[in-house]
């Protein structure tokens, strides 16, 4: 069979497009990957995920950026493209429907509900490592598993330290960046890890202005009662939800908008004025 190619975006990466793409990948064996952003490029792969503002199965276009989403569980669980993707292809993966609902549950619905900024899920590092142990059909090799645990949890820690020295060594940045609007819109210069500092000592920040990674876009973030939740101090304006290009900027008024998630918690634009300038409409500051 001719590896299939499977298109995600290009840039920053989550536990959504990551775990979409794990899955094809446990499906269809080795593929062709591409991360990108450019149409030319979406429209020629086999499998998209997480980009491309279209979700189709019968096109095997999985996105969930599009306005209004794609679609909600019933038990109100949103869906992003990790379940898109498992929602057709789970079975495949697991050969059993029984087995796949459960992985759903147990996983996949929490990866979508974080990247929705759907509260209410807790996979856990411990449930992570528990996850290595031999199951009943497997040999009892407690120390094989534990070995490897250990070399997952070592990869994790030596993360976690480097993302920590990052962290402390732009606290002080941070607090030199450009404060504005009765210190209610903070402007960093580059992409610093600012979300400790502002959840845990900027108290009057509402929005957050920085650089995109690997494009010469911005982004504007709205603040986090606290580090690591999707539940924010504000939301952007409800008529920009899951608008993209020139609908964002018939709507705001601001041209050169690239998009807002449909969750109101982040948006996009082509420049550092175009994204201050919707920082300061989405907390009415003229």
């Amino acid at each position: 069979m001719e590896k299939i190619t499977v298109c995600t975006h290009s840039g920053e990466f989550h536990a959504d497009d990551v775990f979409a793409v794990a899955i094809l990948k446990l499906v269809f064996g080795d593929i062709n990957i591409v991360r990108s952003r450019d149409k030319t490029k979406i429209a020629e792969a086999d499998i998209v995920v997480d980009v491309g503002e279209i979700y189709d199965k019968n096109e095997n276009r999985f996105d969930h950026h599009q306005k209004g989403g794609a679609g909600y569980r019933s038990n109100g669980v949103p869906f992003a493209s990790t379940g898109l993707v498992w929602q057709e292809f789970g079975f495949y993966a697991t050969k059993d429907r029984f087995v796949s609902d459960l992985v759903d549950t147990s996983l996949i619905q929490m990866t979508d509900a974080c990247d929705c900024g759907y509260s209410g899920f807790d996979y856990g590092i411990s449930k992570v490592i528990l996850n290595f142990y031999p199951t009943w059909q497997e040999s009892n090799d407690f120390d094989g598993a534990f070995k490897r645990a250990v070399d997952f949890a070592s990869v994790i820690l030596c993360n976690s330290i480097r993302t920590a020295v990052g962290g402390k060594s732009a606290n002080k940045l941070i607090y030199e960046s450009l404060l504005i609007a009765d210190d209610t819109i903070l402007v960093l210069d580059k992409n610093f890890p600012w979300y400790k500092t502002v959840t845990n000592e900027m108290p009057e920040v509402k929005i957050v202005v920085y650089p995109a990674i690997q494009s010469s876009n911005y982004v504007l973030r709205t603040a986090p009662v606290k580090d690591a939740s999707f539940q924010s101090r504000m939301l952007l304006p409800a008529d920009w939800a899951g608008l993209t290009g020139s609908d964002l900027d018939n709507v705001t008024g601001v041209a050169g908008g690239v998009f807002c998630h449909n969750g109101r918690f982040v948006a996009g634009h082509e420049t550092r004025e175009g994204a201050i300038e919707l920082a300061k409409l989405a907390c009415n500051i003229t």
